[in-house]
């Protein structure tokens, strides 16, 4: 049961811990219309590759963009006003979002710049639009690739009173050709060296609180908007163990095929919070972004899925995808491609999407995706079985709520096994007839939650994004207990205080008592998730709180287990 509060009724504000966010590198200052460093250059820290030339310097401007160089004479022109003909006429310039804005000390705004072998990250901080009051952070980071990666923070914009132009792209300058603007809002390609979008119209920048990301393909450009993104400012840590009771494994579910017929069709898993309602239907397959990933023949990887969401294993920011048509959601070397009930039930907690041997280095492409901050999408495109010349294609999109959908392409093999398992000597739930759920209705699965054995109470949460929400959910929750109750405390306490002589043996305070608030969540299958709406406030951006859950047992004479410490850090 998902319950909401609002943040400053609560009194964290007031309470939250200050922390410094020193990866943000050296802080060159503040500015109206001025190139920090007086316009020398700041080295970008390698080689940096654009339109078939290098760069090591950048020379920032408070306007939200960098001129680069080699080591070249100071730049000063801090250029308020963002044109299309000045990127294509003027220096070498990378420009998240060029326009009038102005960097103030009472904002706690400046530039700051962080250069190392591996990476380059440019932040305005704080920044407003010239003549306004609505505080924004916009980063960029260089990589030696020539990827380049823009964040808007919540409120990002192009409202200066002096003139709102508002320009985001690249350009070698120099009197290039300008080629047609581009829409960043939609995933996108160029064979030019050139690109960018104009935002002429005041308030017009469409990508607040979102991402663009943008890929050389020498020549030219690919580019996506990809959601939300977290720099170092805010991010979320578990600490510690939490104590608990012994949790017994579920059950699971599969269809074994020797005639595969699911092709063009789709099925969603829908978490309950102790496994899934399986469900006839799905959406549409959509193409695929990124760069293939290279998967040998039976090989298995570990693929970040940029956020934390349940699982039969447990909440898991990470899953381990098989070249074999199976991923999982605890850590495993597997590389299984014989498919069998025995081995379904038996091995690790796992998803079978298309379990077979599979030789994605033969034919075809894996690639992974990121649409959105709480969406990862694993596509198998046209890849074939092995020493055979046939073409499969499944997508399986993995939600932070932990909802997955699996949307099946053309599919020529006839001889599979598709199904969900917590694995870990799982009970054998059935078959299910897949091509039959329209008919029969949704399936329950009740995989249970792991870990499987000893299972101490669990606390997970996303990170604490300004303007979103801070969900924070706690499982393995006592079978006994109707609630969890989370309470928050201005510091953790890590290694944790030992609670034994209190009645509670293994048992660990995580945060600096008194507590400074407190959430109750209802418990539905062993679980439940309290939110925190977080507003935007620039104040709060670096501050950070410490979390941790507890709930009744008659498993120790206190009567209550406790969970790990989470530690969440404010920001963009």
């Amino acid at each position: 049961m998902l319950k909401t509060f609002g943040f400053v009724s609560l009194g964290l504000a007031a309470s939250l811990a200050a922390q410094d966010c020193s990866d943000l590198g050296t802080n060159y200052g503040v500015g109206d219309d001025v190139v920090v460093n007086s316009g020398n250059a700041i080295p970008i820290g390698f080689a940096f590759p654009l339109g078939g030339s290098t760069f090591t310097d950048l020379h920032p401007s408070t306007n939200g963009f960098v001129y680069l160089s080699n080591a070249g004479a100071a730049i000063t022109n801090g250029d308020a006003t963002a044109t299309s003909a000045e990127l294509a006429s003027g220096p070498p310039r990378i420009c998240p979002l060029w326009t009038d804005l102005n960097m103030l000390a009472a904002n706690n705004g400046a530039v700051w710049v962080n250069s190392s072998a591996t990476e380059c990250t440019v932040t305005w901080r704080n920044a407003v639009c010239w003549n306004q009051t609505v505080v924004f952070t916009v980063q960029m980071k260089l990589f030696p690739s020539g990827d380049v990666q823009f964040l808007y923070g919540p409120g990002a914009t192009n409202t200066s009173t002096f003139g709102p132009a508002a320009l985001v792209g690249a350009s070698l300058g120099g009197g290039v050709t300008l080629p047609a603007a581009s829409d960043f809002l939609v995933a996108g390609a160029t064979t030019d060296d050139t690109v960018f979008e104009e935002f002429l119209a005041a308030g017009s920048f469409d990508l607040p609180n979102d991402s663009l990301f943008l890929f050389p393909t020498a020549p030219g450009w690919t580019w996506a908007a990809a959601g939300p993104m977290n720099n170092c400012v805010s991010k979320a840590r578990s600490y510690g163990t939490g104590c608990g009771f012994t949790n017994t494994v579920g059950e699971a579910k599969y269809e074994l095929f020797t005639a595969f017929d699911l092709s063009n069709t789709g099925q969603t898993y829908a978490w309950t919070g102790t496994g899934y309602v399986l469900a006839d239907g799905a959406g549409a397959i959509v193409p695929a972004v990124n760069t293939p990933t290279t998967f040998g023949d039976d090989n298995t990887q570990q693929i970040p899925l940029g956020f934390t969401m349940p699982s039969p294993a447990g909440g898991t920011s990470n899953i381990w995808l098989c070249s074999n048509g199976w991923l999982s959601f605890q850590a495993t070397t597997s590389t299984d491609l014989s498919e069998s009930i025995a081995d379904h039930l038996a091995g690790v907690a796992k998803l079978a999407f298309l379990w077979d041997d599979l030789a994605p280095n033969q034919a075809g492409t894996v690639t992974i995706d990121y649409p959105s901050a709480t969406q990862c999408i694993v596509t198998f495109d046209g890849v074939t079985q092995w020493n055979a010349a046939d073409s499969n294609t499944v997508q399986v999109v993995l939600n932070s709520n932990g909802d997955i959908e699996v949307r099946y392409g053309a599919c020529a093999l006839l001889d599979c096994l598709v199904g969900v398992s917590p694995g870990n000597a799982a009970i054998d739930g059935g078959s299910v007839n897949y091509s039959d759920l329209a008919t029969t209705g949704p399936v329950i699965i009740d995989t249970h939650v792991g870990p499987f054995g000893f299972s101490g109470l669990a606390l997970f949460s996303n990170v604490p994004v300004l303007g979103t929400n801070w969900d924070l959910t706690t499982s393995n929750i006592d079978p006994i207990s109707p609630i969890s109750v989370t309470f928050f405390g201005a510091l953790p306490v890590d290694p944790g205080f030992d609670l034994t002589t209190l009645g509670a043996p293994g048992c660990n305070l995580h945060i600096t008592l008194p507590p400074i608030a407190q959430l109750t969540g209802i418990s539905v299958g062993g679980s439940s998730t309290v939110t925190l709406a977080i507003p935007v406030n620039p104040a709060l951006v670096g501050a950070s709180a410490a979390a941790q859950s507890v709930c009744l047992t008659l498993g120790n004479t206190l009567a209550l287990y406790s969970s790990n410490g989470v530690e969440g850090t404010f920001g963009y």
